[in-house]
Protein backbone atom coordinates (compact mmCIF):
# COMPACT_ATOMS: atom_id res chain seq x y z
CA UNK A 1 0.00 0.00 0.00
CA UNK A 2 1.36 3.41 -0.86
CA UNK A 3 0.45 7.03 -0.35
CA UNK A 4 1.61 9.23 -3.24
CA UNK A 5 4.29 6.63 -3.99
CA UNK A 6 5.42 6.31 -0.35
CA UNK A 7 5.88 2.74 0.88
CA UNK A 8 6.44 1.23 4.31
CA UNK A 9 10.01 0.35 3.33
CA UNK A 10 10.67 3.94 2.29
CA UNK A 11 9.41 5.22 5.67
CA UNK A 12 11.54 2.59 7.43
CA UNK A 13 14.70 3.60 5.56
CA UNK A 14 14.12 7.36 5.83
CA UNK A 15 13.58 7.20 9.58
CA UNK A 16 16.57 4.97 10.26
CA UNK A 17 18.83 7.03 8.00
CA UNK A 18 18.08 10.26 9.90
CA UNK A 19 18.25 8.50 13.26
CA UNK A 20 21.55 6.76 12.52
CA UNK A 21 23.27 9.94 11.31
CA UNK A 22 22.01 11.89 14.31
CA UNK A 23 23.05 9.14 16.73
CA UNK A 24 26.50 9.08 15.14
CA UNK A 25 26.89 12.65 16.43
CA UNK A 26 25.03 12.48 19.74
CA UNK A 27 25.49 8.84 20.80
CA UNK A 28 22.23 9.26 22.69
CA UNK A 29 20.12 6.65 20.90
CA UNK A 30 16.46 7.19 19.98
CA UNK A 31 15.07 10.35 21.63
CA UNK A 32 11.68 10.45 23.36
CA UNK A 33 9.82 13.19 21.47
CA UNK A 34 10.11 13.16 17.68
CA UNK A 35 8.61 15.71 15.29
CA UNK A 36 8.47 15.62 11.50
CA UNK A 37 8.05 18.64 9.27
CA UNK A 38 5.92 17.97 6.18
CA UNK A 39 5.01 14.28 6.53
CA UNK A 40 2.52 14.60 3.68
CA UNK A 41 0.13 11.75 2.90
CA UNK A 42 1.38 9.37 5.58
CA UNK A 43 2.97 9.53 9.01
CA UNK A 44 4.75 6.23 8.44
CA UNK A 45 8.07 7.81 9.47
CA UNK A 46 6.47 8.64 12.81
CA UNK A 47 5.26 5.07 13.29
CA UNK A 48 8.81 3.86 12.51
CA UNK A 49 10.13 6.23 15.19
CA UNK A 50 7.69 4.84 17.76
CA UNK A 51 8.59 1.25 16.85
CA UNK A 52 12.25 2.20 17.41
CA UNK A 53 11.57 3.37 20.97
CA UNK A 54 10.36 6.97 20.78
CA UNK A 55 7.50 7.73 23.16
CA UNK A 56 5.70 10.43 21.12
CA UNK A 57 5.56 11.66 17.53
CA UNK A 58 4.22 14.98 16.21
CA UNK A 59 3.59 15.44 12.48
CA UNK A 60 3.55 19.09 11.41
CA UNK A 61 2.22 20.09 7.99
CA UNK A 62 1.26 23.18 6.01
CA UNK A 63 -2.21 21.72 5.49
CA UNK A 64 -3.86 18.37 6.10
CA UNK A 65 -2.71 15.81 3.52
CA UNK A 66 -3.08 12.55 5.47
CA UNK A 67 -4.43 9.47 3.74
CA UNK A 68 -5.79 7.45 6.68
CA UNK A 69 -6.19 4.09 4.93
CA UNK A 70 -2.72 4.18 3.38
CA UNK A 71 -1.18 5.25 6.69
CA UNK A 72 -2.79 2.33 8.55
CA UNK A 73 -1.59 -0.15 5.94
CA UNK A 74 1.94 1.25 6.03
CA UNK A 75 1.95 1.11 9.85
CA UNK A 76 0.97 -2.56 9.84
CA UNK A 77 3.71 -3.40 7.36
CA UNK A 78 6.28 -1.46 9.39
CA UNK A 79 5.73 -3.74 12.38
CA UNK A 80 6.73 -6.68 10.20
CA UNK A 81 9.80 -4.90 8.84
CA UNK A 82 11.11 -4.12 12.33
CA UNK A 83 10.32 -7.57 13.70
CA UNK A 84 12.17 -9.15 10.76
CA UNK A 85 15.06 -6.71 11.23
CA UNK A 86 14.72 -6.06 7.53
CA UNK A 87 18.05 -5.17 5.87
CA UNK A 88 18.57 -1.90 4.07
CA UNK A 89 18.49 -2.07 0.25
CA UNK A 90 21.77 -3.02 -1.38
CA UNK A 91 21.64 0.07 -3.61
CA UNK A 92 21.82 3.61 -2.25
CA UNK A 93 22.01 4.78 1.36
CA UNK A 94 25.82 4.83 1.09
CA UNK A 95 26.11 7.48 3.82
CA UNK A 96 24.97 5.01 6.49
CA UNK A 97 26.65 1.79 5.30
CA UNK A 98 29.32 2.06 7.98
CA UNK A 99 26.59 2.15 10.64
CA UNK A 100 25.01 -1.16 9.60
CA UNK A 101 25.99 -4.69 10.62
CA UNK A 102 26.85 -7.60 8.31
CA UNK A 103 23.12 -8.14 7.70
CA UNK A 104 22.66 -4.46 6.70
CA UNK A 105 20.70 -3.69 9.85
CA UNK A 106 21.52 -1.02 12.49
CA UNK A 107 21.94 -3.52 15.33
CA UNK A 108 24.06 -1.11 17.39
CA UNK A 109 21.17 1.34 17.52
CA UNK A 110 18.45 -1.34 17.80
CA UNK A 111 19.90 -4.44 19.46
CA UNK A 112 17.94 -7.67 19.15
CA UNK A 113 17.54 -7.74 22.93
CA UNK A 114 15.12 -4.81 22.68
CA UNK A 115 12.73 -6.53 20.26
CA UNK A 116 10.68 -8.24 22.93
CA UNK A 117 9.76 -4.94 24.56
CA UNK A 118 9.62 -2.46 21.66
CA UNK A 119 7.87 -4.80 19.25
CA UNK A 120 5.64 -6.78 21.59
CA UNK A 121 2.03 -7.37 20.58
CA UNK A 122 0.87 -5.11 23.42
CA UNK A 123 3.03 -2.17 22.31
CA UNK A 124 2.25 -2.63 18.60
CA UNK A 125 -1.46 -2.71 19.43
CA UNK A 126 -1.13 0.43 21.55
CA UNK A 127 0.62 2.27 18.71
CA UNK A 128 -2.07 1.10 16.27
CA UNK A 129 -4.87 2.26 18.57
CA UNK A 130 -3.21 5.63 19.10
CA UNK A 131 -2.69 5.98 15.35
CA UNK A 132 -6.38 5.34 14.67
CA UNK A 133 -7.33 7.93 17.28
CA UNK A 134 -5.00 10.53 15.81
CA UNK A 135 -6.22 9.88 12.26
CA UNK A 136 -9.80 10.32 13.44
CA UNK A 137 -8.94 13.60 15.17
CA UNK A 138 -9.31 12.17 18.65
CA UNK A 139 -6.81 12.65 21.51
CA UNK A 140 -3.82 10.31 21.41
CA UNK A 141 -1.01 9.82 23.92
CA UNK A 142 1.65 8.82 21.39
CA UNK A 143 0.74 10.56 18.12
CA UNK A 144 -0.28 14.08 17.14
CA UNK A 145 -0.86 15.54 13.70
CA UNK A 146 -0.89 19.34 13.48
CA UNK A 147 -1.97 21.24 10.38
CA UNK A 148 -1.70 23.97 9.35
CA UNK A 149 1.44 25.12 11.14
CA UNK A 150 1.15 28.76 10.04
CA UNK A 151 0.61 29.44 13.75
CA UNK A 152 3.86 28.34 15.48
CA UNK A 153 1.92 27.64 18.69
CA UNK A 154 0.68 24.34 17.17
CA UNK A 155 3.71 22.82 18.92
CA UNK A 156 4.81 23.80 22.42
CA UNK A 157 8.09 25.69 22.69
CA UNK A 158 11.05 23.67 24.00
CA UNK A 159 9.15 20.38 23.71
CA UNK A 160 10.84 18.36 20.91
CA UNK A 161 14.00 16.23 21.16
CA UNK A 162 14.49 15.62 17.42
CA UNK A 163 12.79 17.16 14.37
CA UNK A 164 13.36 15.76 10.89
CA UNK A 165 12.23 16.39 7.32
CA UNK A 166 12.72 14.59 4.02
CA UNK A 167 12.51 16.57 0.76
CA UNK A 168 10.53 19.37 2.38
CA UNK A 169 12.72 22.45 2.82
CA UNK A 170 12.78 23.14 -0.93
CA UNK A 171 9.00 23.63 -0.83
CA UNK A 172 8.90 26.04 2.11
CA UNK A 173 7.83 29.53 1.05
CA UNK A 174 9.40 31.36 4.01
CA UNK A 175 12.32 29.22 5.14
CA UNK A 176 13.50 31.69 7.76
CA UNK A 177 10.11 31.82 9.47
CA UNK A 178 9.79 28.03 9.37
CA UNK A 179 13.25 27.41 10.82
CA UNK A 180 12.60 30.03 13.50
CA UNK A 181 9.52 27.99 14.50
CA UNK A 182 11.59 24.79 14.50
CA UNK A 183 14.11 26.52 16.74
CA UNK A 184 11.38 27.41 19.24
CA UNK A 185 9.88 23.92 19.22
CA UNK A 186 13.19 22.17 19.98
CA UNK A 187 14.46 21.73 23.51
CA UNK A 188 17.81 23.39 24.26
CA UNK A 189 20.52 21.07 22.94
CA UNK A 190 18.08 19.21 20.67
CA UNK A 191 18.83 18.27 17.07
CA UNK A 192 17.14 18.81 13.71
CA UNK A 193 17.96 16.74 10.61
CA UNK A 194 16.93 17.56 7.01
CA UNK A 195 17.42 16.08 3.55
CA UNK A 196 16.47 18.49 0.75
CA UNK A 197 16.28 18.37 -3.05
CA UNK A 198 17.40 21.40 -5.08
CA UNK A 199 16.58 20.08 -8.55
CA UNK A 200 13.83 21.32 -10.87
CA UNK A 201 11.52 18.49 -9.67
CA UNK A 202 10.82 17.74 -13.34
CA UNK A 203 8.75 20.91 -13.68
CA UNK A 204 11.12 21.69 -16.55
CA UNK A 205 13.59 19.41 -18.32
CA UNK A 206 17.10 19.31 -16.91
CA UNK A 207 17.89 19.13 -13.21
CA UNK A 208 18.97 22.81 -13.05
CA UNK A 209 16.82 24.32 -15.83
CA UNK A 210 14.65 26.08 -13.22
CA UNK A 211 17.56 28.48 -12.68
CA UNK A 212 17.05 30.00 -16.15
CA UNK A 213 13.83 31.74 -15.10
CA UNK A 214 13.32 35.07 -13.36
CA UNK A 215 10.87 34.98 -10.44
CA UNK A 216 7.92 36.34 -12.50
CA UNK A 217 8.62 33.89 -15.33
CA UNK A 218 8.93 31.00 -12.89
CA UNK A 219 5.53 31.77 -11.39
CA UNK A 220 4.03 31.52 -14.87
CA UNK A 221 5.75 28.16 -15.45
CA UNK A 222 4.49 26.69 -12.20
CA UNK A 223 1.00 28.20 -12.39
CA UNK A 224 -1.41 26.60 -9.94
CA UNK A 225 0.45 23.31 -9.66
CA UNK A 226 0.99 22.24 -6.04
CA UNK A 227 4.71 21.52 -6.25
CA UNK A 228 6.09 25.06 -6.09
CA UNK A 229 9.77 25.04 -5.11
CA UNK A 230 11.57 27.98 -3.55
CA UNK A 231 14.73 27.63 -5.73
CA UNK A 232 17.08 28.48 -2.87
CA UNK A 233 20.78 27.84 -3.26
CA UNK A 234 22.44 25.35 -0.91
CA UNK A 235 24.55 28.06 0.75
CA UNK A 236 21.39 30.10 1.41
CA UNK A 237 19.72 27.14 3.14
CA UNK A 238 22.72 26.59 5.41
CA UNK A 239 23.05 30.33 6.13
CA UNK A 240 19.37 30.47 7.12
CA UNK A 241 19.88 27.78 9.75
CA UNK A 242 22.71 29.84 11.22
CA UNK A 243 20.70 33.08 11.07
CA UNK A 244 17.95 31.38 13.08
CA UNK A 245 20.38 30.53 15.87
CA UNK A 246 21.29 26.94 15.02
CA UNK A 247 24.76 25.47 15.24
CA UNK A 248 25.28 23.48 12.04
CA UNK A 249 27.07 20.25 12.96
CA UNK A 250 26.92 18.45 9.61
CA UNK A 251 26.35 19.86 6.11
CA UNK A 252 26.63 17.67 3.00
CA UNK A 253 26.39 18.73 -0.63
CA UNK A 254 25.16 16.38 -3.37
CA UNK A 255 26.78 17.57 -6.58
CA UNK A 256 26.77 16.98 -10.33
CA UNK A 257 27.83 18.99 -13.35
CA UNK A 258 25.47 21.89 -14.15
CA UNK A 259 23.77 21.80 -17.55
CA UNK A 260 22.96 25.52 -17.89
CA UNK A 261 25.87 27.84 -18.81
CA UNK A 262 26.30 30.70 -16.35
CA UNK A 263 25.46 33.35 -18.95
CA UNK A 264 22.10 31.60 -19.60
CA UNK A 265 21.05 31.73 -15.96
CA UNK A 266 18.55 34.22 -14.57
CA UNK A 267 20.23 37.31 -13.15
CA UNK A 268 19.60 36.13 -9.57
CA UNK A 269 21.78 33.04 -10.22
CA UNK A 270 24.63 34.50 -12.26
CA UNK A 271 26.65 35.47 -9.21
CA UNK A 272 26.25 32.09 -7.50
CA UNK A 273 29.37 30.12 -6.59
CA UNK A 274 30.46 27.18 -8.72
CA UNK A 275 29.70 24.95 -5.74
CA UNK A 276 26.10 26.21 -5.52
CA UNK A 277 25.57 25.80 -9.26
CA UNK A 278 26.68 22.17 -9.09
CA UNK A 279 24.68 21.29 -5.94
CA UNK A 280 21.45 19.38 -6.62
CA UNK A 281 20.66 18.48 -3.00
CA UNK A 282 21.84 18.63 0.56
CA UNK A 283 21.69 17.18 4.01
CA UNK A 284 22.06 19.16 7.23
CA UNK A 285 22.10 18.34 10.92
CA UNK A 286 21.84 21.36 13.23
CA UNK A 287 21.59 21.82 16.98
CA UNK A 288 19.74 24.33 19.08
CA UNK A 289 22.35 25.59 21.55
CA UNK A 290 21.80 25.09 25.24
CA UNK A 291 21.91 28.88 25.65
CA UNK A 292 22.11 31.87 23.31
Amino acid sequence: MTAAGVTAKYCYCVWLKHMLLVDEITGAGVPEIIAELGPGDTIGVGVAALLSGASRYVGIDARRFLNANATLAIAEELVGLFRARNPFPTQGWSEIRHLLDAESFPSALLPASGNATLLSDDRANTISADLRSALAGRPSNMIAYRAPFSDPSVVDDNSVDLLISQSVLEHVVDLRQTLASVFRWLKPGAITSHQFDLTSHDIVSGWDEHRRFSDPAWKLVVGRRPFMINRMAYSTVIATFEECGFRVVRADRMQMAPTVPRNNLAQMWRGASDDDLSTYGGYVIAQKPYSR
